[in-house]
């Protein structure tokens, strides 16, 4: 299901005008460095739930451990 979902926006976003369009858009270098500004800021905690979730990820094994700046990563184990 998702697979197909998937596969029509594909086709919709190489098919079409503006498909294309936004393809060129986000393709872009500067859109790059700007999501990846995102993810690496606080802000992006909030998708971190859903993407543990949608991808059957077990937190349990895994304990918050500080590192140098203000993120924190998980390790595994103790």
């Amino acid at each position: 299901m998702v697979e197909e979902r998937q596969a029509k926006l594909v086709k919709k976003l190489y098919a079409t005008f503006c498909g294309r369009w936004i393809l060129c858009l986000i393709t872009r270098p500067w859109v790059s460095k700007l999501a990846g500004k995102c993810m690496d800021s606080p802000f992006s905690k909030i998708f971190i739930k859903r993407f543990v979730r949608k991808n059957n990820i077990s937190l349990s094994m895994h304990t918050k451990k500080p590192i140098t700046g203000r993120l924190t990563i998980f390790s595994h184990g103790k």
